[in-house]
């Protein structure tokens, strides 16, 4: 038997197993196996002939030295005349073509970034070419860069010419030249016999970062064909004719007399045929019609195909194209496919699509892994995609290889095919990149560029707008068209049918509540903004794939094995803080590629039990409530993860064929039509606990059902046990049902981990089901206290949230140290501190008061006085802590633990630690920084590792500072119980013998300012204030900070008097002030960001005060190269003597950008708003004359878009 009939024997057999173990309706099955080809081109009519140039040519690069404008002409190729047909190229390499120059060189190699200058010579020769009845063409099907030809060393016409980039309208962009198939007429330089091509390429790319391709990146052919021909052929199919038009190439112009025919592209049969008769001009089309019956949809099930053929008078056929039966359209908001409503579920693979080629994510040579299907590589990839239940795949603007879209016109799989950035400003581009791919069937979608944003490009609206209109109209398939993905609803509305908005919510944070409010929120702006309702859609979400080799540079370069292999407590934790806390290039680049690799979900086993394996397992298992959140939301009409390697679906077997794994299991239950899950639920529960979970049933079949849900429970040795059955429900179509399921956990007398699954079934069988890795264990037992030790504990938080209704009580840590019948009392004196053994600072307590009686608590501790700080929110120094600055995270729903062998861990896995309560709520939003190390766990965020669990040594005593929310959640969470039973035994029993004493700072910065916060003087900016702290649109001159949208502000900004680096500054509430917290100043920093409508000046702002210092809380947006290093604001005080003084705050000393701040020379970061990364800084200016009273300031913006927040000052007096 051939391998080829084993081959399919074994996929026939792999698909009938999925359906039977899953039983869920995988509507892309089956799987459609592809003709065995490495290449698949575009069909061309039967007549014409073909020279192959896919093979060896001559290369040289003469170096990034050859970097000048685009039409200088002046290198050394055209000095020698390598264009000559008698230039001797034999020292040259011998170079594959399709190839990518720059490819000899690694990935990670500096010499990547090539540019310059590359010329290529190839010879080829033509046999019996008759000029009066042929023509020859050079068809490249991908040119990168700009190209200069010559045949025979003649000079011949060729495309240069790409799209504008708009930041610099004098300026062309050669990059997307190479998307663009072209033929070029060279019939008048050609010969009977030998014939030389010379390809001059020029990359003017001389600043790329990214790896990139250049010179010929796809297909080359010499085609001889009759006299007419096409330059595009347009099919468009209908229930009862295909319309066609027929586009003649340049300068061509004929009548015509001819038949058409449909035919059927497997057997040939003929559906319908037309005679055509016409003149062919270029200015105009050609357009007809060939009614056909009996005709096939294209589906992704059943993908059926179709020839299109002209044959002239003469028998030549002039014309071959294929193309399917499928009819893709808008209806109120709603994406029908051949009638049927569709949702749009998929991923963002753009490693794999490109006409060029790149660098994929597995590490392999480009050519073996995008624009061909060496070892079948991209079927084996549309195979494993169509498994994992995607309808609908998005690659990137560099282009889509015909092979690869001919094998998604073969196997049924739909493309969203993205256009170059700047094509949607040439029209001619624009539609020549549309023509080349009209036909296919798999081209579904229309995307006319990636992430243009109106901050980016001035005008993006209006020209989203015209190019929407030019596709629509050339179009007649009617392609649903995003005008751009990842639009931001900020800006105005473009045409659009489809709006796609990116946002990684999983990659980072791990908040699903937040991430369901923000589709709501964004559909509600849809609905309101556009006149007439498009698709909303997240087609770039978290990325699914982790790429292998970014966790492995992690894994190696930041040393964690050497890490792990530490044996002394001490040194292994000082090693931790010194590979997070490191400012080293080597760490830098890998903070760098944590952010790349999605570090933030894979955080909890980076430093402990973390293996390459298990950070992907880890990471996926996110990925994958959150694709549940996705799919159950019923503002979504489609959803695709960031980016999708192919190691994330498949493996590869002994033969080299690329396998299905179990990831694509749990994907394809996800993205299957009938799907159930989970609300947000708590992942622990106590034993015998008594609960009501809610699970969401979706139906996006096309009928309405009626479906049962089920729930068991899995040991981990395999037996599973039935908690819960609804009664049967009904759904309808395109809608979902919420349902309540009382659940019983069973009774336990220690902790078990297990398998929570729910499943949906639908007349008696299942039709998907969803696991979830829970905990159950009992209450924890007594803590004894053998030695009578005195616990005191001093709460604030009563005062704080004093008449409000919270759900932390003040009384409940109390409760909880009194429960284990362990004496504890209200400590409201420090002096008494001598009368206290353990002392328990409670949450949101350590206060003015604890600042001021630091000194007492070191001393204390240093006699041997035990520590427990529970989570704060403060920005004041810590002395036992080397005045570590307790900093925002990434809000998390989970910690990653450094030191399992902690006695606070004792019953805990790290598994328990990485989601300890559930994705609903955060339980991690702040941490120390530098990461002590004392640290035990440790949280991520933009800045840095942070600790967020510490255990530090302190002289004979030790302090324990938790940054996890626990204390108030010890009745429902288990992990939390056991977290502060254990840290309370502890400190009870433990003596301190696991905590470590952290190092000094090494080159400490300036950590505070250290005020005197007595004698604080506000400076009331009420008055002056014109914007709040939350804006909602962009642009409008009302709402909040410096007006740009909703995700520009301070949603959670605390009010009132706060203490931010040891200064003290008042907080307008907007609330109490018309809802104006803030100055926003005049800047237009760029075009298109125009801020002018705010006040340039600000003057008399009444001080009236002696002041030594004066501290001012103030950022900038927009802080562009130009204002680099410059002045940002100038502060003018105005004293009652009447001399005056300025203090002029200056880019990257005393302001910086608000964007991923960090501490300057005189400006410490005050604060960073929760959920984003951006932030306020602080300035200190030392007043040289403290015995005049400043009576006014002004404030003048210089540059960028400045905002004050408040103003504070140190009286003198």
């Amino acid at each position: 038997m051939s391998k080829k009939m084993w081959t399919m024997i074994f996929m026939m057999a792999f698909s009938a197993l999925t359906v039977i173990a899953e039983s869920s309706n995988l509507k892309n099955s089956p799987i459609r196996e592809p003709a065995d080809s490495v290449w698949k081109w575009d069909p061309v009519p039967e007549s014409w002939k073909s020279i192959d140039l896919n093979n060896t040519w001559k290369f040289i690069h003469l170096g990034n030295d050859t970097w000048k404008p685009k039409d200088d002409l002046s290198d050394d190729g055209m000095k020698n005349k390598y264009f000559s047909p008698s230039f001797d190229d034999s020292a040259w390499k011998n170079i594959p073509v399709p190839w990518t120059w720059n490819m000899e060189y690694g990935y990670n190699d500096k010499r990547l970034n090539l540019y310059g200058v590359c010329w290529y010579r190839k010879q080829f020769e033509l046999n019996d070419f008759n000029a009066e009845k042929e023509k020859v063409l050079l068809e490249f099907k991908g040119i990168a860069g700009v190209p200069y030809l010559w045949v025979n060393g003649n000079q011949a016409p060729i495309l240069t010419e790409a799209g504008y980039y708009f930041s610099d309208k004098n300026k062309k962009d050669p990059e997307h030249a190479g998307i663009l198939r072209q033929y070029v007429d060279i019939t008048p330089f050609v010969k009977n016999g030998e014939n030389v091509i010379a390809l001059r390429i020029y990359d003017a790319r001389k600043h790329m970062t990214r790896a990139k391709t250049a010179g010929l990146v796809s297909g080359a052919f010499v085609r001889i064909i009759p006299p007419l021909y096409f330059d595009y052929t347009l099919v468009t199919p209908g229930e009862k004719e295909v319309n066609v038009e027929l586009y003649p190439a340049k300068n061509v112009s004929a009548d015509f007399s001819g038949i058409a025919k449909v035919m059927d592209a497997a057997d040939g049969k003929v559906i319908g045929n037309s005679q055509v008769t016409g003149k062919f001009k270029h200015d105009s089309p050609l357009l007809f019609s060939v009614p056909v019956s009996g005709q096939k949809q294209w589906t992704p099930e059943l993908p059926h195909l179709y020839f299109l053929t002209l044959t002239d008078n003469k028998g030549n056929e002039l014309v071959r194209e294929r193309f399917g039966f499928r009819k893709m359209e808008m209806k109120n908001g709603d994406l029908y496919f051949n009638g049927k409503r569709f949702l749009i579920l998929g991923g963002r693979m753009p490693g794999y699509f490109n006409s060029n080629y790149r660098y994929s994510s597995e590490g392999k040579e480009p050519r073996k892994t995008s624009c061909c299907n060496e070892n079948n590589f991209a079927a084996d990839h549309i195979t494993a995609a169509k498994k994992a239940n995607f309808r609908v795949s998005r690659g990137n603007g560099n282009g889509y290889s015909e092979t690869f879209l001919n094998l998604c016109d073969e196997m049924g799989h739909m493309m969203y095919l993205e256009m170059p950035r700047t094509y949607y400003q040439d029209k001619e581009l624009l539609k020549r990149l549309i023509f080349q791919h009209y036909n296919h069937p798999s081209a579904a979608i229309w995307e006319l560029g990636n992430e243009q944003f109106e901050c980016w490009t001035p005008g993006i609206t209006e020209y989203m707008s015209q190019a929407y209109g030019w596709v629509k109209n050339w179009d007649h398939q009617n392609r649903p068209v995003s005008p751009t993905s990842g639009m931001t609803v900020d800006i105005k509305a473009a045409d659009a049918d489809i709006v796609d908005l990116h946002h990684y919510f999983g990659q980072k944070e791990y908040s699903l509540k937040k991430a369901e409010n923000y589709n709501k929120y964004i559909y509600d702006i849809i609905r309101k903004k556009y006149t007439r309702e498009p698709a909303y859609i997240f087609f770039e979400g978290p990325p699914l794939d982790i790429n292998p080799r970014h966790i492995n540079d992690f894994w190696e370069k930041a040393g964690l094995q050497k890490i792990k292999a530490i044996k002394d407590r001490t040194a292994r934790k000082a090693a931790i803080a010194d590979a997070v806390n490191s400012k080293k290039p080597v760490h830098h680049q890998i903070s760098l590629w944590l952010s790349e690799a999605h570090i933030g979900a894979l955080a909890p086993v980076s430093f402990y039990d973390g293996t390459p394996e298990k950070m992907k397992e880890i990471y996926f298992e996110r990925m994958v409530e959150f694709l549940r959140m996705y799919r159950r939301s019923p503002y979504l009409d489609g959803f695709s993860f960031g980016n999708c390697s192919i190691s994330d679906l498949v493996y590869t077997d002994e033969n080299g064929r690329q396998i299905p794994n179990k990831n694509i299991t749990l994907i394809a239950r996800c993205f299957a039509p009938e799907m159930v899950s989970f609300a947000p639920f708590r992942r622990n529960f106590f034993a015998g606990e008594k609960s009501l979970l809610n699970a969401v049933a979706v139906n996006n079949s096309e009928k309405e059902n009626q479906y049962h849900a089920q729930i068991f429970l899995r040991y981990s040795d395999g037996r599973e046990e039935r908690l819960a059955e609804s009664p049967a429900f009904k759904v309808a179509s395109f809608k979902q049902k919420t349902i309540t399921l009382p659940v019983l956990m069973p009774e336990l007398k220690a902790p078990v981990h297990a398998q929570l699954i729910l499943t949906l079934l639908c007349e008696g069988r299942e039709i998907n089901r969803q696991e979830y890795r829970i905990m159950i264990a009992p209450h924890p037992e007594k803590i004894a206290n053998p030695e009578n030790k005195r616990i005191a504990v001093y709460s604030s938080y009563s005062e704080l949230f004093k008449g409000l209704d919270v759900a932390d009580n003040p009384e409940k840590l109390l409760q909880f140290v009194r429960k284990q019948k362990i004496d504890a009392k209200i400590l409201t004196d420090f002096n008494e501190l001598r009368n206290v053994d353990i002392l328990i600072i409670d949450e949101m307590s350590y206060d003015e008061t604890v600042a001021k009686n630091a000194k007492k608590i070191k001393s204390w501790l240093e006699q041997g006085g035990s520590l427990l700080c529970l989570k704060q929110d403060f920005s004041l120094p810590v002395p036992w802590l080397n005045d570590a600055l307790l900093d925002n995270v990434e809000p998390s729903s989970w910690t990653a633990p450094t030191d399992m062998e902690h006695p606070l861990y004792r019953g805990l896995l790290p598994e328990d630690l990485r989601g300890p309560f559930n994705g609903e709520e955060i339980i991690v939003e702040k941490g120390y920084s530098p990461m002590p190390d004392s640290s035990i766990a440790m949280n991520y965020s933009s800045r840095g590792w942070m600790g967020s669990l510490l255990d530090e040594k302190v002289g004979n005593g030790h302090a324990v500072h938790c940054q996890l929310d626990i204390a108030g959640r010890t009745e429902i969470d288990p992990v939390a119980a056991i977290l502060l039973h254990n840290t309370v035994d502890y400190l009870l029993n433990g003596h301190g013998t696991y905590a470590v004493k952290s190092r000094e700072l090494l080159n400490a910065k300036k950590r505070f300012f250290n005020m005197e916060i007595d004698f604080t003087h506000f400076v009331d900016l009420r008055k002056y204030a014109n914007m709040g702290f939350v804006d909602d649109v962009a642009g409008d001159g009302k709402g909040g900070w410096l007006d740009f949208g909703n995700m520009a502000g301070f949603e959670k900004m605390p009010t009132g008097k706060q203490n931010f680096r040891g200064v003290l500054f008042d907080i307008i509430d907007p609330d109490n002030n018309g809802g104006r917290s803030c100055i926003a100043m005049s800047g237009v920093p760029k075009e298109g960001v125009d801020r002018s409508y705010f006040p340039k000046t600000v003057t008399g702002i009444p001080v009236n005060a002696k002041l030594k210092r004066l501290f001012f809380l103030h950022s900038a947006m927009y802080v562009t190269d130009k204002f680099k290093g410059k002045e940002i604001l100038e502060y003018i005080f105005h004293y009652k003597s009447g001399r005056k003084e300025i203090f002029k705050a200056v880019d990257g000393i005393d302001i910086a950008d608000w964007h991923h701040p960090e501490d300057k020379k005189n400006a410490l970061v005050a604060y960073v708003a929760k959920g984003h990364d951006d932030g306020l800084y602080i300035a200190e200016w030392k007043n040289p004359f403290h015995d005049d009273i400043i009576e006014t300031i002004d404030i003048i913006s210089v540059g960028a878009v400045p905002g004050v927040v408040a103003i504070s000052g140190e009286r003198a007096d």
